[in-house]
């Protein structure tokens, strides 16, 4: 078998076999390689290998969905907070504005983005492990504080920057673990860990609900802490990356030395287009999510069926999750990844006549489906192009800290939107939501176009091959 010689790049590497049979393919890969039947070879100084599988790798898949479960889903149920600060402010309870409540939401997305342009490189120096206990750590200790809180600033501090550094520490160190364990099956292996917020979000809202209206409000979060702690326990046990990856591409093999510095995992081409891609698509796809209940009782929909709708969503995000990632690793992960970027903005168009409840959980459950991937399949992207794993945690870090711009900027471009398409005031006089035309037009286009130039990035960069379906075993 031939290795990966030191000038070649390790880019774009899922392939299909040349027609010529058992002959070597792009970057030297053979034929039973892209089949799935890797010939067993020993670890050398030229050559780590990613071991693809084992129980080792899927425990660490496990405890990544536990974690992803307990942080993001908590993230995904903040309109359940949000509901309860407003209804306390409304009985004058507290002289807190919608606009003050909102500040906490906004930050946990935000500081979660942002904050991975130093998270990230330290995961790359210091491995998952001490992330991950420190931010168990910090779960816990933002819930017990939360719990004594009682003014606005209080929840900000726990929930808003506490919380939201937690969420961060545990996705990075969870994203560049399961990368270090996964190859050909890292796809599959990110989305199913993924996967966990989708299944949080279904039912954290419930479990709160129930909490807010069975317990005094401090013994929510004081419960929420202890529910999370014996996954948070699993988690430090079970997920752990693997030593000696520096300097080794995404397959294992030694690369080349003019690749091992920050400079040039940054500064790439196709790093820097995918970037400016995954920022169209980001400020495009995550602004349904805001919108889905206020539109539904819009069209005369019910407070409680409008929200579940939200659910619903999730429900179908869990396995667009799984099947992106299993489609990415057989047929491309950047082809899968434009695909499903074209489709999600292709509903959000759609979503404009959608206007009676079943075309509504309809959309809610297609929507899910197809945006759900576009988050784990960004991170598995980001690893396939990376010519030095070392530097993989700086590289998703410094993605999502250019995305997180997207979370601050979308807010007023949709309140601006809805108000050049319905007036000065996005609320009419019957009190429904209205000017959703432009919304959803400025959504699904940007969505759509920021898949067509993950596309361009697959035609650029990327070889003809790169486009035919792999085959399997």
């Amino acid at each position: 078998m031939q290795l990966l010689s030191r000038n070649q790049d390790p880019v774009f590497a899922d392939i299909t076999p040349s027609p010529q049979g058992k002959e070597a393919v792009k970057d030297n890969t053979t034929i039973e390689e892209e089949n799935g039947k890797d010939p067993e070879r020993t670890p050398t100084d030229d050559y780590m290998g990613i071991p693809d599988g084992g129980s080792r790798a899927w425990v660490v898949v496990l405890a990544g969905f536990l974690n992803f479960c307990t942080g993001f889903g908590i993230l995904n149920s903040w309109g359940t907070f949000q509901d309860h600060y407003e209804n306390i402010a409304r009985i004058g309870g507290t002289t807190w504005t919608s606009a003050r409540i909102t500040w906490i939401g906004n930050l946990q997305t935000g500081i979660l983005f942002s904050s991975g342009i130093v998270i990230g490189p330290a995961s790359d120096r210091w491995g998952a492990r001490p992330l991950i206990i420190f931010g168990s750590i910090l779960v816990f200790a933002s819930c017990m504080g939360a719990g004594s809180s009682s003014h606005w600033w209080h929840f900000l501090l726990t929930q808003g920057i506490m919380f939201s550094i937690r969420n961060a520490l545990m996705f990075y160190a969870t994203i560049g673990a399961i990368a270090e364990w996964f190859d050909k099956r890292r796809g599959v292996a990110l989305g199913m860990a993924a996967s966990g917020s989708s299944v949080g979000g279904i039912f954290w809202p419930s479990i709160l609900n129930a909490l807010f209206h069975h317990t005094r409000p401090r013994w929510v979060y004081r419960a929420m802490g202890l529910i999370c702690l014996p996954f948070l326990l699993l988690s430090c046990v079970f997920i752990k990356g693997r030593k000696g990856l520096a300097g080794h591409d995404t397959h294992g093999r030694l690369t080349d030395p003019s690749c091992r510095n920050p400079r040039k995992a940054i500064f790439r081409s196709d790093f820097i287009v995918f970037i400016m891609s995954e920022f169209l698509v980001y400020l495009g796809f995550l602004i349904p999510f805001g919108f889905i209940p206020a539109y539904a009782t819009s069209h005369g929909v019910g407070a409680v069926q409008a929200n579940g709708l939200l659910s619903i969503c999730y429900g179908g995000s869990v396995f667009g999750r799984v099947l992106a990632g299993k489609f990415g690793d057989r047929f491309g992960r950047f082809n899968i990844l434009s695909l499903i970027c074209f489709l999600t903005g292709m509903m959000t168009l759609l979503w404009i006549k959608m206007t009676t409840f079943p075309t509504m959980v309809a959309f809610s459950i297609l929507f899910g489906l197809f945006s759900g991937g576009i988050m784990p399949l960004s991170s598995t992207c980001v690893a396939q192009i990376t010519p030095d794993m070392g530097y993989l945690g700086l590289r998703i870090g410094f993605m999502m800290a250019v995305l997180s711009i997207t979370t601050f900027i979308s807010t007023p471009i949709s309140t601006h939107l809805r108000k050049v398409s319905s007036g000065p005031d996005p609320i009419e006089a019957s009190g429904k939501p209205s000017g959703f035309t432009a919304l959803f037009l400025f959504s699904g286009i940007t969505t759509i176009l920021g898949g067509v130039c993950i596309l361009f990035t697959r035609l650029k960069w990327g070889s003809k091959e790169n486009f035919a379906f792999k085959k399997t075993t």
